[in-house]
């Protein structure tokens, strides 16, 4: 059994699927699976998501893409720590930041 790590991924353009992002991702580690969140109201991306990855890749991957382009946008890539995210709060409209996600505040 692999370990994951998931990588928060900010700064994705509107019109980007999760399987693009986690194409993209790919060449760069093993990606487990991908997400983009969806604003429940409109039903559009909020720009934002998160991609598992390999746990040996994790660190990489996230210094390698942070900042990379990604049609036209530069991607905002951290790692997150798993045991005190909280999706259901994400989805509500809050956003991550350091105090309760891990995520330095310029994410």
């Amino acid at each position: 059994m692999t370990m994951s790590t998931t990588l928060y991924v900010g700064n994705i353009p509107w019109n980007s699927t999760p399987d693009e992002i986690g194409e993209f991702f790919g060449s760069y580690g093993h990606v487990e699976s991908s997400r983009i969140i969806i604003d429940r109201e409109t039903g559009h991306s909020r720009g934002f998501g998160f991609i598992e990855v390999g746990e040996a890749d994790a660190a990489h991957m996230a210094e390698e893409l942070n900042g990379m382009d990604f049609r036209g946008l530069q991607l905002t890539v951290g790692e997150l720590d798993q045991l005190t995210l909280n999706i259901k709060t994400l989805l509500e409209g809050s956003t991550p930041n350091e105090a309760e996600y891990g995520v330095p505040p310029h994410l």
